[in-house]
């Protein structure tokens, strides 16, 4: 279950569009460039709402992928949840050295030098 919320001027340029493709490569053949992605992923239980929409059982447990995708510029134009059934989900991620630099304060606590 997705929601994804645009950038008014984004939304109405590209409403056609977004409804029958996917959203990054339609913004990028548009010359709109999204440079960085950033995700929290969380776990939470299934709402009486979410489970009659997902066909699961009530208080079943969720992955939710919180997202906001950035240009060039830092600006912010694309936000939302997804939120997945946690045996339909698999998540990667590839990290380099660069990425360790930016560490999020709510992580600093946990951090740890090894």
């Amino acid at each position: 279950m997705d929601t994804t919320y645009f950038l008014q001027e984004i939304g109405q340029a590209f409403a056609e569009k977004l409804q029958s493709s996917l959203i990054y490569p339609t913004l990028d053949k548009n010359g709109i460039s999204i440079e960085r992605v950033e995700a929290t992923l969380e776990c939470t239980h299934a709402t009486r709402e979410i489970s009659e929409h997902l066909e699961i059982n009530l208080g079943a447990p969720l992955l939710v992928n919180c997202y906001t995708a950035y240009t060039q510029r830092h600006k912010p134009i694309i936000c939302g949840e997804t939120i997945s059934r946690t045996g339909c989900l698999c998540y990667s991620v590839t990290l380099t050295k660069n990425n360790f630099s930016e560490v999020s304060p709510k992580n600093r606590a946990t951090e740890k030098n090894y």
